[in-house]
């Protein structure tokens, strides 16, 4: 559900995953993996800019929400250079597990 060219040409960056609420919709994968759709709320931070708030929609796997720890889980983003407030979260980027 993230944005195939944002992620392709999106400023890279990291975020710290504040909060995450499935929507209650969820959709199978091609894979047939059962993945909701969450809103996540994100601390974005990328050099040589403030660290910032930003909100997005994506998919996630159902069986690995609990994998994530608001406020302690930090992951690859992409951003949006002409409007900052877009971010996508790239899941296939290294993860960083917690937070310093």
């Amino acid at each position: 559900m993230a944005d195939p060219a944002l992620l392709e040409r999106g400023r890279p960056g990291r975020a710290l995953i504040l909060d995450v609420s499935p929507t209650g919709a969820t959709l199978d994968s091609d894979e047939g993996v059962a993945e909701a759709i969450c809103l996540f709320i994100l601390e974005v931070r990328s050099p040589a800019i403030a660290a910032y708030h930003a909100t997005t929609r994506q998919r996630f796997p159902v069986s690995r929400l609990d994998e994530i720890e608001p406020g302690q889980t930090l992951v690859a983003v992409r951003i949006d250079v002409s409007s900052p407030s877009r971010v996508a979260i790239d899941w296939d980027a290294p993860v960083v597990v917690t937070a310093a």
